[in-house]
């Protein structure tokens, strides 16, 4: 038996494409979105779910993801995994901030504290509430699987989970599996509509693959396998662990070092 989690970033919202702070903000897919969504499921890049436990966040853009890729399957929700509150700052961008002087002090504060106490205006999350909360609903999330793991063990098939939630959301969780794989926070945050599969192997050791296209150096490359091709999806690639960079029209995969860690 195999053992999958499968996370996915909902699609592009109007967040994205005018580079808001925002995340409490139930805001919908926009129409580039969705037909992003539709070439990504025509071009066979997501994961099979036939038997998976499927579930969101519940916010609008996640739901409207679920459905341009899957159509009406059942899922729940998993409130917990839902993105972060930047409190007065949410729909606001970096410029307008800056040129606001209540907001900006604050965002220089912001800069200044290092330890993840600092919690956004009116409100917000601080980074460690943040993480303490997705914390929370992976815990959810992985006692659900293992609910999956036991029910599999006697009828055959793969145990799968998938949920489509949050870029900081998915940079959260894989950061909190595989401390120490990426310089920062931010390099593990998946391009919209894209994500990760975590293999879980016998219930404890736990790897990860990226499908989605990350313009982003590998960390220590060993062994780099060159495939033409602008993106190749995400049932070509073989390796457990594996960081990608997009050079021109060739894509460059990098194997890392296995990584395990205890559930």
């Amino acid at each position: 038996m195999n053992s999958y989690i499968h996370l996915i970033r909902h699609g592009i919202t109007a967040g994205n494409e005018n580079r808001w702070y925002y995340g409490r903000m139930d805001i919908p897919l926009t129409a580039r979105g969705i037909a992003q969504l539709e070439k990504l499921r025509a071009d066979g890049i997501y994961p099979n779910v036939q038997n998976a436990d499927c579930y969101t966040s519940g916010m609008l853009r996640t739901e409207q993801t679920f459905q341009t890729i899957y159509g009406d399957l059942p899922h729940k929700t998993l409130p917990l995994l839902r993105e972060m509150n930047f409190g007065a700052w949410e729909g606001m961008s970096f410029e307008e901030i800056e040129q606001d002087t209540a907001h900006k002090a604050a965002f220089d504060d912001w800069m200044r504290v290092t330890d993840g106490s600092f919690a956004f205006p009116e409100g917000g999350d601080s980074v460690n509430s943040f993480y303490a909360r997705v914390r929370g609903g992976l815990a959810e999330l992985e006692g659900l699987h293992r609910l999956k793991e036991l029910s599999c063990r006697h009828n055959g098939n793969d145990a799968v989970s998938l949920v489509v939630c949050h870029g900081g959301v998915i940079a959260a969780a894989m950061e909190h599996y595989f401390p120490g794989q990426r310089e920062n926070f931010w390099q593990w945050i998946p391009d919209p509509g894209h994500g990760y599969t975590i293999s879980f192997a016998a219930g404890k050791e736990i790897r990860d693959r990226a499908f989605g296209s990350r313009k982003l150096p590998p960390k220590n490359p060993r062994g780099l396998l060159a495939l033409r091709g602008d993106f190749l999806g995400y049932r070509k690639y073989h390796c457990a662990i594996f960081h990608h960079l997009i050079l021109n029209d060739t894509i460059v995969l990098s194997p890392l070092m296995s990584v395990t860690t205890s559930l």
